[in-house]
């Protein structure tokens, strides 16, 4: 896997012109969370404030990377975990960083994602990896 990752960059507080798609290091897991490649992502309105510069992420997540939902498959896994596995299709939610092309921010456990051909899917609602392995 590559050391580096795409990712949707806040690079000043304002409108939609402030965000930039800009290549930065890869994230690091420790061995109860799992790195996910993300295929989907959106932004929410806790993003466009986040863009704003009036509403910060919580405590150890990134100010500069917005993005709370996503979904995509399960690229690397840390040594104590044993339910995920590389490959496998997830989606979930985190406090901020989700629009990383991988991501690797403490946050909520990802869930299997239905079985299907297409990569559609639609998330809606305020709510972005490495993630904890174990479930909550």
């Amino acid at each position: 896997m590559k050391n580096t990752m795409q990712a949707v960059w806040i690079s000043s507080y304002g409108g939609p012109e402030v965000l930039e798609i800009r290549t930065v290091g890869k994230p690091l897991i420790n061995d109860q969370q799992v790195l996910v490649r993300v295929h989907a992502s959106s932004l929410n309105r806790a993003d466009l404030l986040q863009r704003q510069g009036k509403y910060p992420p919580p405590p150890g997540f990134p100010p500069e990377i917005p993005g709370m939902e996503f979904a995509g498959e399960v690229a690397e896994v840390g040594a104590s975990v044993r339910r995920w596995k590389p490959g496998q299709r997830v989606f979930g939610l985190i406090g901020r960083g989700a629009t990383l092309a991988r991501s690797s921010n403490p946050g909520r456990k990802p869930a299997p994602s239905r079985k299907s051909s297409s990569p559609r899917m639609t998330l809606s609602g305020p709510r972005p990896i490495s993630v904890p392995a174990k479930p909550c």
